[in-house]
Order: C-alpha cells, then structure tokens, then sequence
C-alpha cells in the first residue's frame, strides 16, 4: 500500500441489517461499511461496546485501541494517525 493511502471502514456487528442501513444514513456516514451480522469479528477482536476505533498498520495488525468517542480532528489524534500513515 502507497504510503499516501489510508482507508477508514465501518464495522457494525448487527444481525439487523435495515438498523445498520439506517443508522448509516442518520448519520451521514460515506465510507465503506463492513456488516458482521453473526459476529464472528466481535470476539476475536474483545469488542466491549460502540463506539469502538482500532488503528490497524499495514501489516495488518491492530496498534491501538480506543473504547468510545474521540476528536479525531484533535492535533494529537492527526499526530497519532499521521505517525501510522508515514510508517
């Protein structure tokens, strides 16, 4: 992967699709979203609750956690993102 890509993903592990379908529209929400409805990512990844953000590295390994909402426009957050980015 070019060292200028970055994607961001929804990952919503509903076994109700139309509540997913339409909490992605009440919320505006553009990227690409992934649909777990057995949950099968859930357990292998400790998900707690939502919102929950993992910073996966190109190798495709999960490098940090973070339970809850965030500022991601915050100056330590683009710092954070941009340190995974530039690897």
């Amino acid at each position: 992967m070019p060292k200028d890509k970055f994607e961001m993903l929804a990952l919503f592990n509903s076994d109700k699709p139309e509540a997913v379908k339409n909490f992605v529209t009440k919320l505006g929400i553009t990227m690409p979203i992934l649909s777990d409805e057995h949950n099968f990512a859930g357990p292998k990844y400790g998900l707690t609750g939502v919102p929950e953000t993992f910073i996966i590295d190109k190798q495709g390994i999960v490098r940090e956690k973070f339970i809850g909402p965030a500022a991601w426009d915050s100056p330590q957050y683009v710092t954070m993102l941009m340190k995974y980015i530039n690897e």
